[in-house]
């Protein structure tokens, strides 16, 4: 339903009167409102952005528009418009309409929408007929005009109808004024740090488009046969292009929640550009092994680390393990001459977050791998640690083939490889060798 100057105006009373009867709502929800703007720092576009992909619908096109203009900062869509929930999950806080279609979106309307407002001297919103903007000032006097009030109010808490209207074409415009020249280097260096691995996770986005006072990079997600093709366009010209391969595994977590793990590797066998974990966006746990994983984790209030000894990211975390190596058994079927590729994506290359380490990943992943036809055996087959494979540093595998060298695994001169394979021999208890011949 869309958003009527009645309907806002009958919400504005009603903030007054629960503010009326109780003045400690008001302090609450003015600190509650600052929390998350300290809390959300540093990811305050993909908040936006993510509030944006929740809303894309099939019928449209399924764009997000960044563009920053001198102190103007807008964010553009053509979803779902606001609707009543929307709103009063801006004006109330932890209240989202996104509660009813969880399993549908990422986050959380009301939440996300606070994490700017650090930004902003004034937050502007056209969508379809709903045209207002919240300020601290506005909300300030509307309150004391109603209540003989001193301290400061959430600036979400009164919208203020506006007459403007949006010029734009897309369904929903989100505008900031912005606060000053702080606030537009941060806002640049976020927008700068924006790469196509982002559409890779997103549930519904396939192009975004950031402008900074003119500059045009637009990234864009196409589907073909085999790949998940990644295009960069600078003011128009395509500048670059990735072919992604993605496995992705959903499912029922428990009654309430769906779970999604998703794999990306690069088809040229290049490092992604940020070796972290992914929770749709990117956050800040090191990953170090060359693909992307994303999880629907259970991430703290700045969306950037994993909660600790929380059950469902133990979950999450047993079923990536089971895709990742899924997905490097896939490899394996894809060469007719076996190697060293499959596994490749499996070896992490550097240190592991923290949190990461507590939840025991790596100790997960190898208990898969043991049983996991991966080792390319020198008769172009692949066989398991299971199989008692076997494997000598001296080179001698190079000149030996045959069914009774079945357990003899491929010499390799990749150091990465040699050096996995060594470590694998120090934590398996089954025959694999990486010594000289005895």
């Amino acid at each position: 339903m869309s958003v009527t100057k009645e309907y806002i105006n009958d919400k504005k009373e009603q903030q007054i009167n629960v503010y009326r009867a109780d003045n400690n709502r008001i302090r609450a929800d003015y600190n509650r409102e600052q929390k998350y703007m300290v809390g959300y720092h540093g990811r305050e576009l993909l908040e936006m952005i993510q509030n944006a992909d929740d809303e894309l619908i099939d019928e449209l096109s399924k764009e997000i528009l960044i563009k920053l203009d001198g102190d103007k900062l807008s964010v553009f869509n053509y979803g779902n418009p606001f609707n009543e929930e929307g709103l009063d999950s801006l004006m109330l806080s932890n209240l989202s309409g996104k509660e009813r279609r969880k399993k549908l979106v990422i986050g959380n309307k009301g939440t996300g929408f606070r994490s700017i407002l650090g930004w902003a001297q004034k937050v502007i919103i056209h969508s379809a007929d709903m045209h207002v903007a919240f300020s601290e000032e506005y909300s300030n006097s509307f309150l004391r005009e109603a209540i003989p009030y001193n301290e400061k109010v959430a600036t979400l808490a009164f919208p203020e109808i506006i007459d403007e209207v949006g010029e734009s074409g897309f369904t929903t415009e989100i505008s900031l004024i912005v606060k000053g020249k702080d606030e537009i280097e941060d806002i640049k260096k976020q927008m700068n740090s924006i790469n196509g691995s982002i559409l890779l996770f997103l549930n519904r986005a396939e192009a975004i488009t950031v402008d900074i006072n003119g500059e045009i990079t637009t990234y864009r997600k196409e589907e073909s046969t085999k790949y998940t093709i990644v295009k960069k366009f600078i003011n128009g010209a395509l500048v670059n292009e990735e072919n992604w391969v993605i496995s992705h595994q959903t499912g029922a977590y428990d009654k309430e929640r769906d779970y999604s793990v998703s794999v990306a590797y690069k088809a040229d066998g290049s490092l992604p550009e940020n070796q972290v974990l992914y929770s749709y966006f990117p956050t800040q746990e090191s990953f170090p092994y060359p693909v992307l994983l994303h999880g629907t984790f259970e991430l703290d209030d700045n969306r950037n680390d994993l909660v600790i000894g929380n059950p469902m990211n133990e979950f999450v975390l047993e079923k990536a393990a089971a895709l990742m190596v899924l997905t490097a058994e896939k490899i394996t079927k894809l060469r007719r001459v076996s190697n060293y590729d499959a596994i490749s994506i499996l070896i992490p290359d550097g240190d592991y977050s923290k949190r990461i380490k507590e939840y025991r990943f790596e100790e997960k992943l190898f208990e898969i791998i043991k049983a996991s036809k991966l080792f390319p055996n020198v008769n172009d087959r692949y066989i398991s640690l299971e199989d008692d494979a076997i494997y000598y540093a001296s080179g001698i595998a190079k000149f030996l083939k045959g069914r009774e060298f079945g357990e003899l695994i491929k010499w390799t001169s990749e150091e990465k490889i040699k050096k996995y394979l060594k470590s694998l021999r120090e934590v398996n208890s089954k025959r694999l060798i990486t010594g000289c011949l005895p």
